[in-house]
């Protein structure tokens, strides 16, 4: 079992997905219905970090809603091996990793998505919001 599954107090499967630039991005599914809330963490951060991510999993799951926490490029401070990590990541870059997470969830049977954000991940989602039409989204969480 992996161990982020167990110390934070969240469960589900680990899934990735590849940008249109070819940045691959780990998040962690929990399945459920035909709606999905998606959340992206803040600077630096990763999906499984965040303390409140256990409370917005066991919510999604009361209304019968599936659950991914993801990462988008700006996870970890480097991740040298395909140069992404908040010191090199660029905020124009952002709706991408978005993009991605939302091709992904519509493979999974999603019709609607809540898109949740921490930090920095809330002007991501408010970026994406004013510049990109996803009419699969129904709403927005900015922590």
């Amino acid at each position: 079992m992996n161990w982020i599954k167990t110390a934070r107090g969240i469960h589900g499967e680990i899934v990735s997905c590849r940008t249109e630039d070819r940045l691959q991005l780990h998040g962690l599914w929990a399945g459920g219905g035909d709606t999905v809330l998606i959340h992206n963490h803040g600077t630096a951060s990763a999906y499984g970090i965040e303390s409140f991510e256990p409370q917005l999993q066991r919510w999604a799951g009361e209304n019968g809603w599936g659950f991914l926490t993801c990462n988008s490029r700006g996870a970890h401070v480097l991740e040298d091996w395909q140069n992404s990590g908040a010191a090199v990541e660029l905020f124009s870059d952002s709706p991408k990793d978005l993009k991605a997470w939302l091709g992904w969830a519509s493979k999974t049977g999603a019709k609607r998505v809540i898109l949740s954000g921490h930090s920095l991940g809330t002007e991501k989602i408010a970026h994406f919001l004013r510049g990109h039409e996803a009419p699969s989204i129904v709403g927005a969480i900015l922590l």
